[in-house]
């Protein structure tokens, strides 16, 4: 996405003719880097660095006269890389056209899917970390007590219980990891067609 802008620059000189006579006087103007000058459209001359604007002013009068100048301000943004918080501020900006915005909030609600998809499967892979060390730790618990020992039973049991657990909490990070990727691939889709 790339927002254009427009910095304007402006400044009104007044002056005041004080004498019984008018006076053609000479306004240097001192050229802003990067501005093209908008108001008045054209300047009488134009150096280096300063623009020069002729005005005849009548005696006993005050003239006001205004200069403006406007620099394009260009700002490229990679959709893909911004951060949830970034979109919504770009998607609550007034200053967007309301049809950008709403294409913008389109793109948060997708990106907030693929983030708690891809959060999901990594808590279960974090659950599953713990599982498999609380294992090996009943394995070395059963090493030391023998699996005849009642105790060595009980560590049997839990094992198998475990074992379970890890085969069910397995398939369930296979689902979440084909729903995290699947959410990612729309909201990259979203993404790579968008078109306003």
């Amino acid at each position: 996405m790339i927002i254009s802008r427009r910095q304007s620059h402006e400044k009104v000189y007044t002056l005041k003719n004080a004498s019984n006579e008018s006076k053609k006087l000479i306004i240097e103007h001192p050229i802003t880097s990067g501005s093209e000058l908008v108001e008045p459209k054209d300047a009488d001359d134009r150096t280096g660095t300063l623009y020069r604007f002729t005005q005849n002013l009548p005696a006993k009068e005050t003239l006001s006269y205004k200069v403006r100048e406007e620099a394009p301000l260009s700002e490229r943004i990679t959709l893909a890389q911004l951060r949830p918080d970034t979109f919504l501020s770009y998607s609550t900006n007034q200053e967007i056209p309301s049809n950008v915005r709403a294409a913008l909030s389109g793109a948060i609600v997708l990106r907030r899917a693929a983030d708690d998809a891809d959060q999901n499967q990594k808590n279960l892979e974090n659950q599953l970390s713990r599982l498999i060390s609380e294992q090996d730790r009943i394995r070395r618990n059963l090493e030391a007590a023998g699996n005849q020992s009642p105790q060595g039973q009980e560590y049997l049991r839990r094992l198998a219980g475990l074992d379970n657990d890890i085969d069910d909490l397995n398939k369930r990070i296979d689902a979440a990891t084909n729903d995290a990727q699947k959410a990612k691939r729309e909201y990259d889709n979203y993404l790579a067609t968008l078109s306003i």
